[in-house]
Order: C-alpha cells, then sequence, then structure tokens
C-alpha cells in the first residue's frame, strides 16, 4: 500500500514539474522579446509609476489626466476615475493613447479627462485577479504587503512575491519608500514563521510526531525525518524561505514538531527571509514596468524546482522501498 502511494505521488510531482518547466520556458521567449516593455495601461497604475514606466514627460500626463495641483499623484487611475465620476476605462484609454504616440506630442484623441464626462455603464476594463492585487497595493500599500508575507506562512494562496515587487515597483515610482516596504515584508514574514513553529512546538506538536513515530507505517520516514533536519536543519529552513518557498510553511511545523533548537531555527529563518525579500523588492524595484510577468516567471521556476525536489525524494523513497522488499521477499 505504500509503494502504490509513493508511485502516485511521484507521478503527481512529475507532471507537475513538467507543467512549470513548460510555463517557463513559455516565459523564456516573452523575456526575448524586444518589444515587450509596452504592455497595456491598468487601472492600478499611479501617474508615478506611469512616468517612470512608460517615460512620459510628467507635465503633459497631468494635462493628459487634468491633474489639479493638490492631487496626489500616488492615487492609482481606478481612484482618480472614480473620483472624477468617469469610467475607469474612458481614463485608462486617454493614458493608453498617450502612451501609443509617445515620444511625439500626443494626438487630439488624448485629450484631457474631463469631471464633467458621462459615465459608462459597459465601457470598464477587464479586471483580472492580479490587477485586483496590485490595486490593493497602490490603494493600500504597506499593510498589504505586510499582510501577505505573514499569510503565506501559513500556506494560505496569497501572492506575497507578487506583492513585495509590486511594493518594489511603487517604491521606485516614488509612490512608497523602499526601506519601509523591506521592513514590513520581512516584519510579516518573521512573525509568521515564528507562529507557526511555536504553534507545532507548544501546541501539541512534538506529542503528534511523538505518535507518529510509533506508528509502524511511519516510523521509519520520522525517525529519518528528524535525523536530517537536526543535522541539516539549518539549511531546510534557509532555503524553503526562498528557493523551495512553497514548502516554508511546513518546515515550520516539522522544525517545531521535531524540537529544533528556536535560536538556531531563528538565525536560519532570519537569513532566509532577508534573501527573500530582498530578492523580490530589488526585482520590482528594477524590473517595475513587467511586474505581472516577473511574477509568473518566477513562480513558474519556483514551482518547477519545488516539484523537481519533491519528485527526486519521492524516487528516491521509491527505490529504498523496492531495495528492501527485494531483500525481505
Amino acid at each position: 500500500m505504500r509503494r502504490k502511494w509513493l508511485k502516485l505521488g511521484f507521478v503527481l510531482a512529475a507532471t507537475l514539474t513538467l507543467i512549470f518547466v513548460m510555463r517557463a520556458a513559455l516565459f523564456a521567449v516573452f523575456w526575448m522579446d524586444p518589444h515587450r516593455d509596452r504592455h497595456p495601461v491598468k487601472p492600478w497604475m499611479t501617474p508615478r509609476y506611469i512616468v517612470r514606466t512608460y517615460d512620459i514627460p510628467r507635465e503633459v500626463l497631468a494635462e493628459t489626466l487634468n491633474l489639479k495641483a493638490g492631487d496626489s499623484p500616488k492615487k492609482p487611475l481606478g481612484a482618480l476615475a472614480r473620483e472624477r465620476g468617469v469610467a475607469a476605462a474612458q481614463m485608462v484609454g486617454a493614458v493608453q493613447a498617450l502612451v501609443d504616440a509617445h515620444p511625439g506630442p500626443p494626438p487630439r484623441w488624448c485629450a484631457p479627462v474631463s469631471s464633467t464626462a458621462p459615465v459608462s455603464s459597459t465601457a470598464r476594463p477587464r479586471k483580472t485577479m492580479t490587477d485586483i492585487l496590485l490595486l490593493l497595493v497602490s490603494d493600500y500599500g504597506l499593510v498589504v504587503i505586510f499582510a501577505a508575507t505573514l499569510l503565506s506562512c501559513f500556506a494560505l494562496p496569497v501572492p506575497s512575491s507578487l506583492m513585495m515587487m509590486a511594493g518594489g515597483a511603487f517604491s521606485a515610482s516614488g509612490d512608497l519608500v523602499l526601506w519601509q516596504v523591506s521592513a514590513v515584508a520581512l516584519a510579516g514574514a518573521m512573525i509568521g514563521d515564528l507562529t507557526g513553529y511555536f504553534l507545532a512546538r507548544r501546541g501539541g506538536g512534538e506529542n503528534l510526531w511523538a505518535r507518529l513515530r510509533t506508528l509502524p507505517h511511519s516510523a521509519n520516514l520520522m525517525a529519518r525525518a528528524e535525523a536530517f533536519l537536526h543535522r541539516r536543519g539549518g539549511w531546510a529552513v534557509f532555503l524553503t524561505r526562498w528557493l523551495f518557498s512553497p514548502l516554508g510553511p511546513y518546515v515550520n511545523l516539522i522544525a517545531g514538531a521535531t524540537g529544533l533548537r528556536w535560536t538556531r531555527y531563528a538565525a536560519a529563518d532570519l537569513a532566509g527571509e532577508v534573501t527573500w525579500v530582498a530578492v523580490y523588492v530589488s526585482l520590482g524595484f528594477a524590473f517595475g514596468s513587467q511586474i505581472e510577468e516577473l511574477s509568473d516567471t518566477l513562480g513558474s521556476v519556483i514551482g518547477a524546482l519545488t516539484a523537481g525536489l519533491v519528485t527526486l525524494l519521492l524516487g528516491r523513497a521509491l527505490l529504498l522501498s523496492r531495495r528492501r522488499a527485494r531483500k525481505t521477499g
């Protein structure tokens, strides 16, 4: 029975690895496209972000959007449209026309958006989930980034990497402050990791692990996993913070349940989370005009690495199981 489950897990992990590798290959084609910078304008973009990303003169964009002296350049186009009582699609369309016409003078159809323009109930931009998430970052900034990195530590499907890259991109445009984005992302990740660790350690995780070690079908596996964690626990924690990040929440629980010394865990966790935050915030700062595509690319690469690692581990367990069966048979 155990070998059947190992075979099933191996096939599923190998299939996921292949899927992620194919996705990463498709995104590699995108990054080889020399015209990838000219992606469509979205409602979550702020005037500052648009100026930096598309190299539009600030005064030209202000005239197109009819920005007044007291208007905040940190508000996204969607929020500006709501304040003016115009459709977001109308404001996005005006900026898109300006971007398409740049670097020449804006054509006549790029007239300033009037606050008295009628609202169209049908002309609404189609929002993807990514657009909504990026709009949350542009609206609520540091709070959303902190919440994303915190919740991701509990294996919740929160795109924390995308949020951090968005924070880096908005820092590059001046909408957010770089050190504050890095600090709240690191704080959320550390609090989430340590919470998972101590919940497992103080909340009965050690008793559950001890119980699993007494069961015939799992005793050998649990003993090997515990021995490996105590021998290579620091590296396991460090690498699952950023390189094999989907495994991070589970390593937190296992580290707490097996009684890995908390100072050793915390040191490795801090080093890994600093690496994670630094990499993603810096990428967002440097490649802010492609954060959506960059997030998808890195997600595919990390997914392929993680699924590949699980495939290797399951394959090794399957081979050991076969050898034991041959010896006993």
